[in-house]
């Protein structure tokens, strides 16, 4: 029986590791984090040391007001002093503890600022009391007096400033979304506004006008700000479904919607229906004579399609390359719904914006054009390529 207990006694451990405390690291930090943390601990020493001059400037301020205003004796204005920036640095120690412990501490910050604005306007305020005469006490103003009365002003909210952007770092290292993820969810939020303002005048009879105009123009801004935020993705749908305007976008800037545009606006594609299976990627639309030398491949609804195991990993780096892949797969839609109401390949290149190689390569080699008018052939009557084989 001894034998089998020797055995099964090493795993034992095991618990203790998954049981451990709560606030234990699960892995190391690497390089970068350890950097941002220290670089946190230097800017909160450097905060703490900076806010100590504003602080004794202060308590020596309200020191002197109480000795001269309200008479107190020297032991007694240093001990209300000293009671004011003590209720100080407890306010800023409080709201930094709440804000590492992930808590909100909204009332101890504001109490850092209150305390750091009474203090140093009262500190200011006894620069412009004359020295008394016959017992009586005048107001006297010249410039080093305001001077004087700028500093003990100042220097207090200088330091609740300083100890306000401490307090900053330590809540972003424990909010749950980061500044790249709040700046995303604020452009989808807005195009969710923009897509309910379209769908609320479209369904109130107000399909024409100025307003639905202007509604139409701010979703179209909103659109391109979240491109721009974020590679267009089931994220932009889904907000979209969310508030039951998925279908605005292809409806509120197809052809013809756009104010004052006709049929220069540029189609907006979203996301894939359901059980719809994307074919095999072409390349992104480039035109002749732009200036851009990156393409991507982009699906039939403008997602961006990349190599196998690839993926945007970071807005910031893939921004440029998403927005252009956009950019190209809107306006080879927009050639070819142009070119299925048959319109010549000049008009097009006009409408659209783009050289007129660029619309003869999009719509193939294989397109007839007619000799008499310049016109091409509606897609519905167009021959598929490989057809007459």
């Amino acid at each position: 029986m001894s034998t089998p207990a020797t055995t099964h006694a090493p795993p034992a451990p095991a618990p203790a590791a998954v049981t451990a405390p709560a606030g234990a690291p699960a892995a190391p930090l690497s390089p970068a984090e350890q950097a941002a943390r220290r670089a946190r601990q230097h800017a909160t020493v450097v905060a703490s040391l900076a806010a100590v001059v504003p602080t004794l400037l202060a308590a020596q301020g309200m020191a002197s007001v109480a000795m001269d205003v309200l008479g107190f004796t020297l032991v007694a204005a240093v001990g209300l002093a000293g009671f004011l920036e003590l209720a100080l640095v407890s306010s800023a120690l409080l709201a930094r503890a709440s804000a590492l412990a992930g808590r909100p501490g909204g009332a101890d910050a504001a109490a850092v600022w209150a305390v750091s604005a009474v203090s140093g306007l009262l500190a200011g305020t006894h620069e412009f009391v004359g020295p008394e005469v016959d017992g009586v006490r005048s107001w006297e103003s010249d410039p080093s007096t305001l001077l004087a009365a700028g500093v003990r002003v100042v220097a207090p909210l200088v330091a609740a400033w300083l100890w306000e952007r401490v307090l900053t770092a330590a809540r972003r290292e424990h909010a749950d979304r980061t500044l790249v993820e709040v700046r995303r969810d604020r452009r989808l939020l807005a195009v969710a506004r923009a897509a309910l303002v379209v769908r609320r005048l479209e369904e109130s009879g107000h399909a024409q006008g100025r307003r639905i105009r202007w509604a139409r123009r701010r979703l179209d801004r909103a659109h391109v700000a979240a491109l721009r935020a974020v590679p267009p993705g089931a994220d932009l749908p889904t907000v979209l479904a969310a508030v039951g305007a998925v279908d605005l976008l292809p409806t509120a800037t197809g052809l013809g919607r756009f104010p004052g545009s006709g049929a220069h606006a540029l189609p907006v594609e979203t996301a894939p229906p359901a059980g719809w299976r994307a074919p095999a990627p072409e390349t992104a639309l480039v035109d002749d004579g732009a200036e851009i030398t990156d393409t991507r491949h982009v699906g039939a609804f403008g997602s961006p399609v990349g190599p196998v195991g690839a993926g945007f990993t970071d807005t910031h780096t893939a921004q440029r390359p998403v927005v252009r892949a956009a950019e190209g797969a809107i306006r080879e839609a927009a050639i070819r719904q142009l070119a299925a109401s048959g319109l010549s390949q000049r008009s097009i290149a006009a409408r659209v914006g783009v050289s007129k190689s660029t619309v003869a390569r999009v719509l193939g080699a294989a397109v007839e054009v007619s000799q008499e008018t310049g016109a091409l052939p509606l897609l519905a009557h167009r021959v598929p390529a490989g057809a007459e084989r």
